[in-house]
């Protein structure tokens, strides 16, 4: 059952990209190029500072980086307090453009999201004026309305930090590697190493998770139908005096919604406790292992500072 969750979800996804997002090319790939450009000002923040601490705070310079510590020296006046003050309101700057960049990235993830949401809706309504009319005198027109209403909610979500968010995850963790291979391959084996057992405990929960929210999206849908229905069905139920009934269903369902969802979010929270206790152990592995390697002279503290950062956004990454 979980495998066959974890295929349909693929296949939705699949249809999502062919059918939808693709179609949206121009607001597709201007969101792809904020994604690079953000990754791009992202990475240049801990090289800053490693720079800054090799060159100018510990005067450990390494062969790599004297274009960037020459720069900042030719924005200054030669004191010392004059370069941390460049390197400082260049490490702002970069902040600014983050906060730019994000900003535009979300307002265009926003817009294609709502926009091919628009268009599965506008098909929604097309398929069901398309149905019998049998179908709508035995189906279930609250689920129905679940469907356009929580689903596509999801369906936009999956589609934003779903598909979206993976292309910016791999681009993020690659590059990352990337720059930690740079910085010092023997601790960027721990990373790597810890890495696989981060995945092994992903597949293992990826069918519990799985499950849990496909069992919660279907009690929300049947909540959202009750509701409808006993709405619809007011006038009936008050001339029958059937309102202790109703809301007898009506506690039953929103208690199985609640249950739910609250299996749901346990799996989910031990799942993300599970990482950060892996992440932990890498940071403390990296800090430990370089450290020494920073006081027998073999690293700098500027590389080691800079490692640390990438890894995190090497492991958040595979996280997600």
């Amino acid at each position: 059952g979980s495998e066959m969750c974890i295929r349909d979800s693929f296949q939705i996804v699949r249809r999502l990209m062919s059918d939808y997002i693709l179609k949206q090319g121009g607001l597709f790939f201007i969101e792809l190029a904020l994604i690079f450009s953000k990754m791009v000002v992202y990475l240049a923040g801990p090289y800053l500072y490693k720079i800054t601490l090799d060159y100018f705070i510990q005067d450990t310079p390494t062969t790599d980086g004297k274009w960037l510590a020459d720069f900042i020296i030719s924005l200054s006046n030669g004191s010392l307090p004059s370069i941390l003050l460049v390197s400082a309101t260049l490490y702002g700057l970069f902040g600014l453009l983050e906060w730019l960049i994000s900003a535009f990235q979300f307002y265009y993830l926003d817009k294609l999201g709502y926009t091919v949401i628009a268009d599965i809706r506008e098909d929604f309504f097309s398929h069901l004026n398309n149905l019998s009319q049998r179908f709508f005198e035995y189906g279930n027109t609250g689920r129905l309305v679940s469907r356009v209403t929580n689903d596509a909610e999801a369906l936009k979500k999956l589609m934003t930090s779903g598909v979206i968010g993976v292309v910016a995850d791999l681009l993020m963790a690659s590059a990352s590697l990337l720059m930690m291979l740079f910085l010092n391959t023997r601790l960027t084996l721990i990373a790597v190493l810890i890495a696989p057992l981060l995945a092994l405990v992903s597949r293992l929960f990826q069918k519990w998770i799985s499950t849990a929210w496909r069992t919660a999206r279907r009690n929300i849908a049947s909540l959202t139908g009750k509701v409808q229905d006993l709405m619809y069905g007011a006038k009936v139920t008050k001339a029958l005096t059937q309102e202790e009934r109703s809301l007898r269903e009506f506690d039953e369902v929103n208690e199985q919604n609640m249950q739910s969802q609250i299996r749901a979010e346990t799996v989910s929270v031990t799942f993300s406790s599970i990482v950060i206790l892996l992440s932990s152990i890498m940071t403390a592995a990296i800090w430990y292992l370089g450290g020494q390697r920073v006081i027998l002279g073999a690293q700098t503290l500027g590389q080691l500072v800079a490692f640390n950062q990438y890894a995190s956004w090497f492991f958040e990454p595979i996280q997600n």
